[in-house]
């Protein structure tokens, strides 16, 4: 069994001395001052675990002019639920195709196996180490797991899910910029997949807790729908 009690008293101290870091912040102004509102974002997202490790060990208040910190605070939760979202999403994809034996491989290696097994007679010693050093990682990307799976479904229904998860990727990659701003390409992705509404006019994403019902219900949804099309063998 976790000892609440120690957990709870660790977590007061590491959030204590975070506020401790970032009081001094307060007065400064460009990079710092934006760190300091991190560090209170992390701050009052260990509030929750501290509590429910131990009731009533500490008096939750809100301070005065908070509401920048508090659309911080709730951007972070955002972040954290789409990312980690995506990530339990990319590890049990690759398990899922693990277990119906489905080949996944690395398509940028395989692409550039292939050329070189076309043009490798007529280089020189140097000219193929040279290429060698440009070998593409063997390890599968996110997108070569997400196309492994695909092929169980219908042309229709991979063209409808491939726009899905693009979509779900920009979300992930944009939200590790303290700015996300979408290029037009973004835009149209997004807008592919039903998420216009959350791109302002200046481009930015625009997160709201909306989103994170639309996306997890979604890859659930996904799992569903291959696990139908492709049966556990």
């Amino acid at each position: 069994m976790l000892d609440y009690d120690g957990l709870a008293a660790e977590l007061t101290m590491v959030m204590g001395q975070l506020l401790e870091i970032e009081q001094p912040l307060i007065l400064q102004t460009g990079p710092a001052r934006r760190l300091g509102s991190v560090i209170r974002a992390t701050a009052a997202m260990l509030v929750a675990p501290i509590h429910i490790a131990k009731p009533d060990s500490i008096v939750i208040t809100r301070p005065e002019n908070f509401d920048t910190d508090y659309r911080g605070l709730l951007l972070s939760i955002y972040r954290c639920a789409l990312t980690g979202a995506h990530i339990y999403f990319e590890e049990s994809l690759l398990q899922w195709c693990e277990e119906h034996n489905i080949p996944v491989t690395a398509s940028g290696h395989r692409k550039w196996t292939s050329v070189m097994g076309k043009i490798e007679a007529e280089l020189s010693p140097s000219g193929k180490r040279q290429l060698q050093r440009l070998e593409p990682s063997k390890k599968p990307s996110a997108q070569d797991i997400a196309e492994a799976a695909l092929s169980v479904l219908s042309d229709d229904r991979q063209a409808v899910w491939r726009d899905f998860l693009a979509a779900v990727a920009i979300l992930r990659n944009k939200l590790s910029h303290s700015q996300p701003t979408t290029s037009p390409s973004d835009q149209e992705g997004l807008r592919k997949a039903g998420m216009g509404d959350i791109i302002a006019p200046s481009g930015e994403l625009g997160l709201h807790a909306g989103l994170i019902l639309l996306v997890i219900p979604k890859l659930l949804e996904f799992f569903d729908e291959i696990d139908r099309a492709c049966p556990f063998r």
